[in-house]
């Protein structure tokens, strides 16, 4: 009875202890529930933080005391595009400052977005991480702000900036899965951005970078969708970051589809024309000769005093150019004009055009958007075996005839090959029926009285976003355009590059940018009359005439020889990126606009 006794005590003892430990750990545990977390994942309903990134995240704030925000990528999960890549101020004037939502809508994998400086003014709250005292200290966001998602998250930054570093990370945080975009544009004429302007502009002055140029510029486009708008709109995003820009346009008149980032600084350019209106120190019509202004300047827009230097911008499909354009060109209505190549200033010069008023000014395109190894092919059904590309409006001068001529002759049923058109009816009721265009490609093939079976024509029409245009390119094995005379060839220079092997014939603009080294030029049969369904501007105007049989080699030889042909696609990427990229085009702008 004594032992089992003293069993008993011990027992009880040992129960008393472990009592006491549990005790001492509810305690530990309570004094942890009532300490505020060392970081909040402030996220939106409809975000999705990746939890491997989240997870290095926290060890980054472990790591950084003075770290006050953290922020990464937000992407779309649907379409892979930027959401929000943080945000910083462009360059020029702090009264109302530029607020940039930086790369929003271009491709995730863009190189731009994963290489970004992790030094930004501020990052988006759906991707942002905040230290749980520092939120409290600030009292959270400010509600001023409320309607405005960027001023509201760059005012809680530019304030935790005060305790600490805010950082931003350039990979992807969150995904953000909603229809509509996250806002990143404010406008300049917004009372909000009028007052956030006055709280941190003592702030904000050291972190605004001056432009590279100094003289003031308006822009006065082409409104509607068309290669003269895209060009514009190529030229501007560019020199806005650069010089100071006004845009003399409407609201609606830039051709939908840009990425998101594209449209908001061509409408903050839009915004920006009140303040040069009275003393404009360059001012570019990009328009044809015949619209160059005359001042005062009434259109959609009124413009007193001529500008100190005015340039038109216009360029011919077809040679010679009419009186009409001569004149202009030649009278003081310009000081100066631009086209896009050697091609147009000899056709100018031989029409009658000083030549010393001529400088040649490329086209150019963005490499970052048409960009191969970042994008996903478009599904395109009816896809088989080596599939030719063709992009065009469906007009006498793209010369769908001598296309399909040649490729009916070329190929048969045999071949295993499809040819498909991205095309729409020119001026014509009901545009984009498929129907309507493969009838007239049926009966175009039934006239040549081939006896064979036709290889197989399938027709497209999509009516695609800029954004998307490049995995149409990115789903095609070549590209093919028989064309009379381009002013430039946008969709020649968006195929090379994409890295298409890319047919086309060697004339007017597109021989700025093709060569035997990078691409296939088709040679000419000589000039013939322009056709008259087409515009003109001079009855004597002449155009190429492609070489049937110069072309049904070249796509018979991409056709049979893929992996030769796509060795030409490496040196036509290079030099499209070198010498035809935004930036590239944009250092030739500040030249111009310097001497």
């Amino acid at each position: 009875s004594a032992a089992a006794l003293s069993a008993s005590a011990s027992a009880l003892s040992a129960s008393a202890a472990a009592l006491s430990a549990s005790a001492s750990a509810l305690s530990a545990s309570a004094a942890a529930l009532s300490a505020p977390p060392p970081a909040a994942v402030h996220s939106m309903n409809d975000t999705d933080a990746f939890a491997d990134h989240l997870a290095s995240v926290l060890e980054q704030f472990a790591r950084n005391p003075s770290l006050t925000v953290l922020g990464g990528i937000v992407i779309n999960a649907s379409t892979s595009r930027v959401h929000s890549a943080g945000y910083e101020l462009a360059p020029g004037d702090v009264s109302p400052p530029k607020v940039v939502s930086r790369f929003k809508g271009i491709n995730a994998r863009d190189a731009r977005v994963v290489q970004a400086s992790h030094t930004v003014l501020g990052v988006s709250r759906y991707g942002m991480i905040v230290k749980s005292k520092v939120f409290q200290q600030l009292n959270g966001f400010n509600q001023t702000f409320g309607p405005a998602e960027v001023l509201q998250d760059m005012d809680f930054c530019l304030r935790a900036r005060q305790l600490g570093s805010v950082m931003f990370v350039p990979e992807p945080f969150a995904y953000v899965d909603k229809s509509q975009p996250v806002h990143g544009y404010v406008s300049s004429r917004s009372p909000l951005l009028e007052t956030f302007s006055k709280i941190h502009q003592q702030q904000l002055v050291p972190l605004v970078q001056p432009y590279n140029l100094s003289l003031n510029v308006t822009w006065d486009l082409y409104c509607g969708c068309t290669g003269l708008n895209i060009e514009a709109a190529n030229f501007l995003e560019p020199l806005a970051a650069l010089a100071p820009t006004s845009v003399v346009a409407g609201e609606s008149c830039f051709c939908p589809g840009f990425p998101e980032s594209t449209m908001d600084s061509l409408h903050r350019s839009r915004e920006r024309f009140p303040s040069f209106s009275e003393s404009i120190d360059v001012f570019i019509s990009h328009k044809p000769p015949p619209q160059y202004p005359t001042f005062p300047y009434k259109g959609i827009v009124q413009i007193k005093n001529r500008p100190r230097y005015v340039v038109g911008r216009s360029m011919s499909e077809s040679m010679p150019i009419s009186d009409q354009w001569v004149k202009q060109c030649n009278s003081k209505s310009v000081d100066e004009v631009w086209v896009p190549s050697s091609w147009h200033k000899t056709v100018f010069t031989e029409s009658g055009v000083d030549p010393s008023k001529l400088v040649v000014i490329p086209e150019p395109i963005d490499v970052h958007l048409y960009n191969p190894s970042i994008v996903d092919p478009l599904p395109v059904s009816a896809r088989r075996g080596f599939n030719f590309l063709s992009v065009f409006k469906w007009e006498n001068r793209k010369g769908w005839d001598v296309l399909l001529k040649a490729y009916f002759q070329e190929f048969s049923q045999d071949d295993n090959v499809t040819l498909f058109l991205q095309t729409y009816l020119y001026n014509e009721a009901d545009s984009h029926n498929r129907a309507k265009i493969a009838s007239k490609v049926k009966k175009f093939g039934d006239s040549l009285g081939l006896n064979k079976t036709l290889p197989t024509v399938e027709i497209l029409s999509l009516e695609l976003p800029i954004v998307d245009m490049p995995r149409l390119y990115k789903a095609f094995d070549a590209f093919v355009l028989a064309t009379h005379g381009e002013g430039w060839g946008l969709p020649i220079i968006e195929a090379m590059a994409m890295k298409l092997p890319t047919i086309a014939t060697a004339w007017s603009g597109e021989t700025a940018f093709m060569t035997d080294d990078n691409s296939w030029p088709v040679a000419i049969d000589g000039l013939e009359p322009v056709n008259p369904g087409s515009t003109v501007t001079n009855k004597t105007e002449m155009w190429a005439k492609p070489s049937i049989k110069e072309l049904r080699l070249a796509m018979r030889y991409v056709f049979t020889y893929p992996v030769l042909a796509a060795k030409k696609t490496l040196k036509a990427r290079e030099d499209i990126v070198h010498k035809f990229s935004r930036e590239a085009v944009a250092e030739l702008l500040v030249d111009r606009l310097s001497s």
